[in-house]
């Protein structure tokens, strides 16, 4: 077991009170802070006993080598890509854990990795984690948090429909035609 920093055990105490009241949490920590020791705290505190993480290709040896210290915890470690690859080891004892979620926030139509995240993540409970949950824009919180069935906006039926609500909608020129612009997501 791993013996968290002090900012990790906050973040771990208000995590998992948040994943088990909401179905979900975001983790959002700057680099290097431990953000994945303290998502797989949260899943084994919450009794999960496996894990799907999703990442980039280029960090899978590190977080293998960091689940290896929760042998409690079974991780399947995938790419974005590959995240429907995983539907066979999901079960109900599963929690999904999303690194660098920020990859899901395209806007205004959820990008092809989102649909096919969606069936995986229906009804899962879900961490996300970024250093940057919007590098853009408020607006790209709206298709990461869909991923999770517990999203607060699942009342929304689509990205357009919660923007009349979440975004000042502005006009710009596009190829000479007006469009209407996203990015300016109301932060409050």
């Amino acid at each position: 077991m791993i013996k968290l920093k002090p900012h990790q055990e906050r973040a771990v105490t208000e995590g998992q009170a948040i994943l088990e009241r909401y179905g979900l949490v975001y983790l959002d920590m700057g680099m290097q802070t431990g953000k994945t020791f303290t998502s797989f705290e949260i899943a084994v505190r919450c009794g999960y006993s496996k894990a799907v993480f999703v990442t980039k290709k280029s960090n899978i040896s590190n977080i293998k080598a960091q689940a290896e210290h929760y042998d409690q915890l079974d991780v399947l470690v995938v790419t974005y890509g590959c995240f429907y690859k995983a539907h066979n080891y999901i079960d109900d004892n599963t929690i999904i854990i999303i690194d660098e979620a920020h990859s899901y926030g395209t806007y205004p139509k959820p990008s092809m990795r989102f649909k096919q995240a969606t069936e995986l993540t229906k009804n899962r409970r879900i961490i996300f984690m970024s250093g940057t949950p919007t590098p853009e824009s408020f607006s790209q919180l709206f298709h990461q948090l869909n991923l999770s069935s517990y999203s607060p906006w699942s009342n929304y039926p689509n990205f357009y429909y919660w923007a009349k609500d979440y975004v000042r909608v502005r006009q710009v020129e596009y190829h000479g035609r007006p469009t209407n612009n996203y990015d300016n997501g109301i932060k409050d």
